[in-house]
């Protein structure tokens, strides 16, 4: 099956994984009748707070929704034309919000506006009173909507919340007071300012960490809905007729009837990715997508194949590999995802090395380790389900601790989930633009959604192992906390069985020990920690015999 690359111009009416962005909104369908109510609260507010269930298609509502809806001239400001500032909270939002800022704003670097921002609660309002966007002439002014895209990570990231607590950090609480008091200027003076944010109704009680939040979500609240049945039909069949492809109503229907409630939140990101991966096989869309191309994606058994169409796939099947025959075990809608991440992950070290050919070829072994490791780096377990962690490069570099495998060697490897089609990682690649091929140091990674975490199965395995080490490392903890409160009496120390589990455990960490420990390590970790109900019981360890060996954890400074 072909991949796509950046030399294909084919446009490709499904997004994938990923959100609708605004040169897409042509093929984004079946929320159109929500948009009058959309401008119209924003409109009076100058805030809107979209919820919703995750993967429910909420950034996709704002990029190939309400934004086309603004220019398209149906939402009525104070000038003609808009600009529009996105950002995404991340692990610094001051500094993420004053990137965004910058370049639409007038300003050379970000560290001005960092520092302007610091300012007053009006400061926001001051900038944009004093930039090229606020002009006499009605024709020429911008309107400013800034959207503070998965407003959940002012919560979900340990640098913007405290979970122990449930209180914000100083700058987290800054950036939404920020935030709050400009919709307040703006409204009060009718400034042309108006902010959206997109947020998992999950949240929606952490928000009382913010003063003031909660009453700007009573009178401004969107919740976005599931997609009916009817409007699914709209999301699958329209983005292909207006694109000129064709897709065959037995595939629409078949793939309608296997939408079901076991899908859950995912159904949509599940829904999309199936249809971008379905496209692809009917090479590009030169071919009508039919049953054929949904049972080369994983999403059927052959067996439910017309039988001049077993004949057909029968034979493509028999060219791959036995590496990717291993991904069609259990053909499913949802087995899409997990068929296709899992193929990245068997040929991620192919993909590497016919693409760095200035560099030192990669092993198989050593390109999985690397993924594991990211993989593992970007994913944790919060109240007793897979969430997103964000990490930079080069924190993810140093959790691989290897002196041969630098920042570069690791971005390299990881970029088979970056490109366009397989964007499972974030930033993406963009074809042609260069400057998002490369990964900094500093670049902060992400996985895309949620959604690939429940259903690709080698990384929930991964999270879940990953989650029960670090129940394990919490256990110590408490032993060697109470070893050392006795006065570290002999009566304390491990038993012989505690000790060899423990050692086995440390020994057998994939990720660099001091890097895994400093990740994990807080002062007095056991008084502080509270263990949710892990998936599956940790195993217990029971020796009678004693020891006086003192087995210390690395000083973590």
């Amino acid at each position: 099956m072909e991949e796509p690359n950046e030399q294909n111009t084919v446009i490709i009416p499904y997004p994938g994984p990923r959100s609708f962005n605004q040169d897409e909104a042509m093929f984004f369908n079946g929320r159109d009748q929500y948009l009058a109510e959309l401008t119209g609260k924003l409109g009076a507010h100058h805030f809107l707070m979209i919820t919703g269930a995750s993967g429910d298609g909420k950034s996709s509502l704002v990029f190939a929704g309400l934004i086309p809806h603004a220019n398209a001239g149906f939402f009525k400001a104070k000038f003609m034309k808009w600009k529009f500032v996105s950002f995404r909270p991340e692990k610094d939002p001051l500094q993420s919000l004053a990137l965004a800022l910058t370049k639409p704003l007038g300003f050379q670097n970000t560290e001005s506006v960092v520092s302007s921002l610091e300012g007053n609660f009006s400061s926001l309002v001051e900038l944009y009173n004093k930039s090229p966007l606020n002009t006499e002439d009605r024709k020429k002014g911008y309107n400013l909507m800034l959207l503070a895209d998965q407003f959940e990570e002012f919560f979900t990231n340990e640098e913007n919340y405290k979970v122990d607590s449930a209180t914000a950090t100083p700058q987290a609480k800054r950036v939404v007071q920020l935030l709050l008091e400009t919709v307040q200027f703006a409204r009060k003076e009718n400034i042309p300012i108006y902010v959206v944010c997109t947020m998992r109704s999950d949240y929606f009680g952490h928000c009382t960490a913010f003063s003031g939040l909660p009453t700007e979500i009573v009178q401004s609240q969107f919740y976005l809905e599931r997609l009916t049945r009817n409007e699914m039909f709209d999301v699958i069949r329209e983005p292909a007729i207006l694109s000129g492809n064709k897709i065959s109503d037995r595939l629409l229907h078949t793939l309608i009837n296997n939408i079901n409630e076991d899908l859950g939140m995912d159904m949509l990101p599940i829904l999309q990715h199936c249809l971008y991966q379905i496209f692809v096989a009917a090479d590009m869309g030169k071919e009508e997508m039919d049953l054929l191309h949904f049972a080369m994606v994983g999403g059927i058994s052959v067996k439910e194949l017309p039988e001049e169409d077993q004949h057909k796939f029968q034979k493509w099947f028999d060219a791959l590999r036995e590496q990717e025959k291993a991904q069609f075990k259990n053909p499913s809608l949802r087995n899409v995802m997990d068929t296709h991440a899992g193929r990245l992950f068997e040929t991620a070290h192919e993909f590497f090395n016919a693409n760095n050919p200035q560099q030192k070829p990669i092993t198989k072994h050593d390109a999985q380790r690397i993924i594991e490791i990211a993989f593992k780096c970007l994913t944790k377990i919060d109240e007793n389900k897979p969430v997103r962690n964000l990490m930079t490069l080069r924190e993810i570099t140093a959790m691989i601790g290897d002196k041969n495998i630098n920042e570069e060697r690791v971005g390299k490897v990881l970029d088979i989930y970056r490109i366009h089609g397989n964007t499972f990682l974030r930033p993406f690649i963009i074809p042609g633009q260069l400057q998002t091929s490369n990964l900094k140091p500093e670049t902060v990674l992400d996985i895309t959604h949620e959604a690939l975490m429940r259903n690709w199965q080698k990384l929930d395995d991964w999270a879940w192992e990953e989650y029960h080490s670090v129940l394990v490392y919490k256990d110590f903890c408490k032993q060697l906390d109470k070893w050392t409160e006795s006065g570290k009496k002999k009566e304390y120390l491990l038993p012989g069985g505690s000790l060899v589990y423990f050692e086995k455990w440390y020994k057998n960490q994939m990720a660099d020990p001091i890097a895994w420990l400093a990740r994990y390590y807080t002062p007095a970790e056991s008084s502080k920690s509270q263990e949710p109900s892990p998936k599956s019981q940790v195993p217990r360890y029971i020796c009678r015999n004693k020891t006086n060996i003192e087995y210390r954890t690395p000083n973590i400074e």
